[in-house]
């Protein structure tokens, strides 16, 4: 009996992510920003607190890293 709900339950976990996951590269379905430039925007600089447009890295790569902790 373990066994069988053991394999219910694996079954029902790799279903959900597979339902959950994004989609992958390659992937047909687009964005309606995608290929444009991102939109402007300045937040203040943990450093001393000074402005950061993202228009003064115009041409360059910036990575943007959304990270929190809970």
């Amino acid at each position: 009996m373990r066994t069988v709900h053991g394999i219910a339950v694996g079954l029902a976990l790799v279903l959900a992510i597979a339902l959950l996951a994004p989609p992958m590269a390659g992937s047909a379905e687009t964005t309606p920003l995608e290929g444009k430039p991102a939109p402007g925007f300045a937040l203040p600089s943990l450093a001393d607190g000074k402005l950061i447009n993202l228009s003064d890295y115009r041409g360059k790569v910036v990575l943007l890293d959304f990270w929190h902790t809970y």
